[in-house]
């Protein structure tokens, strides 16, 4: 069935060949996929295929023909009415995860939480289940959900009115996908302005890195200081006893933001965001120290733009350029390929097998796939949308 869609649909997209070995998780998995779960494009990816949201549309791609378009399993569709199976049902979504053998997301609507379900050919799309409304923020910034052993998990910056004047939350709430349980919240904590949170599954805990302001309110208004200091936590919730526990908490950090973090057998590596550079941190789980390891570059020219995934540090700048290093920082690619604007940057799908995966929403969406053991670097696939990722 998936051959047939896909030679049906191939006109639809801007094609190429590429190779490579194969990759991506088990039909039977349970366990989120780190290495696609990043700000950004909205994607996953099984054996042989990558699955992304373009605009308000689900599509695939063969990773080694290009072969793809919307992911619909009615032969006869023409793709741009209400009746197509790749149009998302409320037109916005977060969280798209391959588990369990079938693709599920969740809809972006605060009003009308739904985490909705499909088999990866297209066909048997159904809502999984509703979200309770009350956990669901009105007001969010940088939102995550993951799929993990059982549970959907959302984090976010949560706005909201205290006392007449605005503050924000670091929020993570979980909802039970498989049994009949209610949702609960795991985080509400309130802090000042400048705050982020980032999550990352492993085994069956869920690790929370937050971050927020201490000597400046930037909600409050005025002048900030010379130096602005902040505060970083790291937390773990056990999914198995329920509970959360502080590992870290260090009250004068110089970096603002954690975009991007890896979860390993002996601790987290992030990327600490500063106004001028990105910093390479490291959380050692067995003696509790925080160690900065340097910037990313000396010279910024990804600057905020550097993403971890499966042991990799990943770096995008101003025309085109891309740097892959490992976690000990030797560099393993380090070429430009346009992205199709004079100073346009690529961002990281995920990495499988050799491979690593970006895209561009520049006229639409680009993914190009880069070989680790060198090599020539391939578009996949390029398709047209009205709205960017």
């Amino acid at each position: 069935m998936k051959k047939t869609l896909a030679l049906l649909l191939a006109a639809l997209l801007t094609l190429s060949a590429c190779g490579g070995p194969s990759g991506g998780p088990a039909e039977d998995s349970v366990d989120a996929d780190r290495s696609f779960s990043h700000l950004g494009l909205q994607c996953c990816d099984t054996e042989n295929t990558l699955y992304f949201i373009a605009g308000q549309t689900i599509c695939y791609v063969d990773k080694d023909t290009g072969i793809g378009g919307p992911l619909c399993g009615k032969p006869e569709c023409t793709h741009d009415g209400p009746d197509c199976d790749a149009l998302l049902p409320d037109g916005q979504a977060i969280g798209l995860s391959y588990y369990r053998g079938r693709l599920y997301w969740c809809d972006d609507d605060p009003l009308n939480g739904c985490i909705y379900s499909m088999a990866p050919d297209g066909t048997d799309r159904r809502a999984e289940r509703a979200l309770e409304r009350e956990l669901l923020p009105m007001s969010a910034q940088n939102e995550r959900v993951v799929i993990h052993r059982g549970y959907v998990y959302l984090s976010c910056v949560k706005g909201g009115i205290v006392d007449g004047a605005r503050r924000n939350s670091l929020y993570v709430c979980a909802f039970p996908l498989e049994t009949d349980g209610d949702g609960f919240v795991i985080l509400d904590r309130e802090v000042a302005g400048g705050s982020d949170v980032a999550v990352q599954p492993w085994g069956d805990g869920l690790y929370i890195v937050g971050t927020s302001c201490v000597n400046f309110d930037s909600d409050a208004g005025g002048e900030p200081p010379e130096q602005v200091l902040y505060d970083f936590s790291v937390l773990r919730w056990d999914a198995k006893e329920k509970t959360l526990e502080e590992l870290c908490h260090n009250g004068g950090v110089p970096f603002y933001s954690v975009k991007e973090l890896w979860v390993a057998e002996d601790g987290i590596t992030f990327c600490g965001i500063t106004p001028s550079v990105a910093d390479i941190w490291h959380f050692d789980f067995s003696t509790g120290e925080l160690e900065s390891r340097g910037p990313f570059e000396e010279e910024p020219n990804c600057q905020a733009a550097v993403w971890i995934t499966d042991g990799l540090l990943t770096g995008c700048g101003p025309g085109g350029y891309i740097v892959i290093r490992d976690l000990q920082g030797e560099t393993l690619v380090e070429t430009t390929f346009p992205t199709g604007e004079d100073a346009g940057r690529w961002r990281l799908c995920g990495a499988d097998a050799g491979r690593v995966f970006f895209c561009s929403d520049h006229e639409g969406i680009s993914i190009i796939a880069v070989p680790l053991g060198g090599g020539e670097i391939k578009t996949l696939c390029t398709v047209k949308t009205d709205r960017a990722v």
